[in-house]
């Protein structure tokens, strides 16, 4: 059978395709049209009208052209207008010139909901596969887009608060999951599409929606709401060409938690933009009654059935709530058995095509048409292909972007993770999410005096901490991380660290109650110094304080956690033997992004009643706690990537004394000294060339390691320009004798490291000329050489020198078959994945191993020489466990 498109086109009558098969089926059709009058599709052979595919004949052959017809709709819609859906469903749309029509954008997934983490961001004008839905299994998050754009930015906050609030009730009263956008198109001409919106102080808005949310719901409601409603989260647009804009998407999510919820109903009142601004103005009318409304999810939008008594009365009925309620209640419980992938919102969907019979092939996942042109073509012309601008601009001309960063791993204390300064940590500072997923509280520290760091370091870890132990969620407070910008990467210099451990400890003691003080010691960490880098990655005296919270469920039961002598002048008259004997005891909450004491005083009229209905509320927050527990747990799952290395890094052969490839080459970037003990393998593998991009390598980087077991070169890269014979070059380089170890970005012999965005003009070139070098038939044998990419830290930029230089192999080796990419975490992987494939137009998945820990691949890659086999044991598709030798083992 053959099958073949030879043209697609958007235009009103006139062909569409040319489809052909062999005469063993049927004849051949010739052209098929689509009519902008109306919904049938048509075929006609020779102008003559055959038959119409609204119609099903007993034939089956119009069944499955149908459906043949809906994939061709598809993929036109990826290659061209959307134009051709409007008028497949009817809708009339005049085209204009080719030059003047939109250009489409490319479909992409939503950011993972409930997740805050994630190095995931949106690129301008590609489109959401998802539509504005209601609620379909409760858990399954229903969406709802709102642009945004065209909103006065004096505007922008109530219309958030608004839209918010509307969506938020309707999802509790509703019982669905939901996240509601802000900077996705709405409109029919841009539905789903990526705008994004510029944000100026993206802590207002947290702090704001969580006071309407205290002015909006009822009293006895209010609580239940800060909990289902999540702290804003604010997702990064890049540009259309890859680089960093300052745009992003809000998005807030909805989780109405049965345990939280139970049977009740959530009324809104005054959910109003004009009113918001009213009161903010100053006081309202005392006269004028509130607007009282019920909100649910109605289709994608959200209705006030208050409004409509008949079907108000329908809705509240008791039995009605109770059954929403265990509907619910069963679909949180199935889910807790099924603990999926945090990856599983970047994976593509797969449509299957539910018709019989000859169009099987058609079941298969749905044709990657852009793809498949993506690996015929350089990725310049992928760019141009997507409407992309390809001109350059003067550096010196660009505006230098906010370079976006993760946090420190929570709860870890090993991992290679540092800062750089200035950098922007992606996430904002925020109250209780989902109890597992930590909330953050930044503290620049860098204007308290040096006498009085400590007891403020004490006065706001004690109090963060209360406050997360008695919300019951996980969380880390950062000092050393700016507020304006808002988590900026700051650092602050500490003389004494361990005096910072010690006083810690003993403030616990003092301020925490005698029974709860050895449960507070448990739920907060030691501290955490994380060093921060200078902006062109050499090592600076500062670092970021961190000190994570674990309030574990089975450690604090359903205690209540007060605190005595909370304040910073009475800490200092404490060492100087002068304390109040008269202590008042406080009681703090996570309140937003600021921790609050509920026993405070207060100017209202009925004191300690909000204290006693949070500490009624425990029980609940205990429970769900412990749900979340254990719907976090790890799962230890079986991997391959043990032998998917030993087959990658051999070329098949599954033994290093046998491999294929014969010269190994290493590109790598800052090291961390903790990596050291597990890259043994290196000094095995022996390899031809290193290139190194952390100028501080031959300090106390992995130069100044690996030298102490093997021979090197050190080389800068113009020694690698050819100016003479390659025979006489590679001679001087001492290629075969030694391993030649090229520092990248400087850091030998007086020369100056780049910063990011320099890099590529200060030094890329010279790097080209290396790596041309080495891929030359007569230096390294070909197609027998292997290039590793080492990620010792995780590569975040689009600017990174890095990824130039995997682009520049690819180009060179015309393909990935040669290469190899070593990550040491996930998130390190799927950064680095998003980046090479916005630039190279590939997924490198499966050249990648990331799911194994670098003592892991050390341990694989050692295992596959056959000295090391008979000596020790080495798990070779997991972990590195190295055993005792065999003759000692009895």
């Amino acid at each position: 059978m053959t099958f073949c498109v030879l043209c697609v086109s958007s235009t009103a009558s006139c062909p569409l395709l040319i489809i052909s098969f062999s005469n063993t089926f049927f004849c051949s059709i010739r052209y098929l049209y689509i009519c902008a009058e109306g919904t049938n599709a048509v075929m006609a052979d020779h102008g003559r009208t055959v038959q119409s595919l609204d119609e099903d004949p007993s034939t089956g052959i119009m069944h499955w052209l149908k459906h043949l017809i809906i994939k061709i709709v598809a993929i036109r819609n990826s290659l061209g207008p959307a134009k051709l859906i409007s008028q497949v469903r009817g809708k009339s749309m005049k085209e204009g010139p080719v030059s003047s029509r939109k250009q489409p954008g490319r479909p992409c997934k939503p950011y993972p909901f409930g997740k805050y983490h994630p190095t995931n961001r949106y690129i301008e004008n590609y489109y959401l596969d998802i539509i504005a839905s209601d609620a379909s299994d409760f858990i399954e998050p229903c969406h709802e887009y709102k642009a945004f754009i065209d909103t006065p930015d004096k505007k922008k906050p109530n219309t958030f608060i608004h839209e918010v609030i509307r969506f938020a009730a309707a999802c509790m009263n509703s019982r669905t999951n939901g996240t509601i956008y802000f900077g996705i198109g709405d409109e029919t001409d841009n539905y789903g599409q990526v705008l994004g919106v510029v944000v100026e102080d993206r802590e207002a808005y947290g702090k704001d929606l969580k006071s309407a949310i205290d002015r909006c719901f009822e009293y006895k409601h209010k609580h239940n709401a800060q909990i289902c409603i999540k702290t804003p989260r604010f997702v990064g647009v890049l540009n259309k060409n890859m680089t960093s804009s300052d745009k992003c998407v809000i998005e807030v999510d909805i989780v109405p938690y049965s345990a939280i919820c139970g049977e009740n109903i959530f009324h809104t009142f005054d959910v109003d933009i004009k009113k918001a601004e009213r009161e903010k103005e100053g006081p309202v009318n005392p006269k004028r009654k509130p607007q009282k409304q019920l909100f649910v999810r109605d289709g994608g939008s959200s209705s006030d059935l208050f409004a409509e008594k008949k079907e108000y009365n329908q809705f509240v009925q008791p039995d009605h709530i109770k059954k929403l309620t265990q509907l619910r209640k069963q679909s949180e419980e199935k889910q807790f058995k099924v603990i999926k992938s945090s990856t599983q919102g970047l994976r593509l969907s797969q449509e299957e095509d539910p018709s019989p019979g000859i169009m099987d092939w058609f079941q298969h996942p749905k044709i990657k048409t852009v793809e498949i042109l993506n690996y015929l073509r350089p990725a310049k012309l992928n760019i141009q292909a997507r409407g992309i601008s390809t001109k350059e601009e003067p550096v010196s001309s660009r505006k230098q972007p906010v370079r976006p960063c993760k946090p420190y791993p929570f709860g870890k204390y090993q991992s290679t993770n540092r800062y750089i300064e200035n950098n922007i940590l992606d996430i904002i500072e925020s109250g209780a999410l989902d109890f597992i997923e930590p909330c953050h509280e930044y503290k620049a520290f860098i204007f308290t005096p040096d006498d009085k760091k400590i007891y403020k370091f004490i006065y706001e870890v004690i109090r963060f901490a209360a406050a997360c132990i008695n919300s019951r969620t996980n969380g880390t407070i950062h000092f050393g991380i700016g507020d304006k910008p808002h988590g900026e990467v700051l650092g602050v210099v500490v003389e004494d660290r361990e005096a910072y451990g010690t006083e810690l400890k003993y403030a616990i003691d003092r301020c925490f109650h005698y029974e709860h003080k050895q449960i507070a010691q448990n739920c907060i960490k030691p501290p955490r110094f994380v060093s921060v880098l200078n902006t062109n990655d050499t090592t600076s005296d500062k670092c970021v304080i961190e000190v994570d919270i674990v309030p574990d469920s089975t450690i604090c039961g359903e205690n209540i956690f007060h605190t005595y002598n909370m304040n910073t002048k009475e800490l200092e008259r404490e060492r100087e033997g002068t304390i109040n004997p008269e202590i008042e005891p406080q009681f703090f909450v996570r309140d937003g992004g600021s921790s609050r004491d509920l026993l405070a005083l207060t100017k209202g009229a009925k004191p300690k009643m909000e204290y006693c209905q949070f500490v009624d509320r425990i029980p609940q927050l205990t429970q769900l706690r412990k749900q979340s527990e254990e719907k976090h747990l790890k799962v230890i799952k079986g991997n391959t990537q043990g032998w998917e290395l030993s087959k990658m890094i051999t070329g098949g052969s599954l033994s290093l004394d046998k491999s294929h490839f014969e010269r190994y080459v290493i590109v790598t970037n800052k090291s961390h000294p903790d990596q050291f003990k597990s890259l043994e393998f290196l000094g095995e593998l022996n390899p031809t060339a290193v290139l190194d991009f952390d100028p501080e390598s031959a300090k106390h980087g992995l130069q100044h390691y690996f030298k102490q077991q093997s021979r090197l070169s050190v080389h800068l890269p113009a020694n690698y320009k050819i100016t003479e014979g390659v025979e006489d070059i590679a001679n001087k380089l001492e290629l075969t004798c030694n391993t030649s170890w090229v520092f990248c970005n400087g850091g030998i012999e007086d020369e100056v490291p780049s910063e990011t965005d320099e890099w590529l003009m200060d030094k890329g070139a010279s790097i080209r000329d290396v790596i041309s070098f080495l891929c030359r038939k007569d230096v390294l044998p070909n197609k027998r050489f292997l290039v590793i990419f080492l990620l010792l830290s995780t590569v975040s930029d689009e600017m990174d020198p890095l990824v130039e230089t995997f682009s520049t192999f690819f180009q060179e080796l015309k393909g990935t078959e040669q290469i190899l990419c070593v990550c040491d975490k996930e998130n390190a992987f799927i950064s680095w994945r998003d980046l090479i494939d916005a630039r190279c137009g590939i997924d490198i998945s499966s050249r990648c191993i990331y799911e194994l820990s670098l003592g892991e691949v050390n341990g694989t890659i050692l295992s596959l020489f056959s000295k090391h086999r008979l000596s020790k044991n080495f798990l070779t598709c997991g972990a590195s466990v190295e055993q005792k030798p065999e003759h000692l083992a009895a």
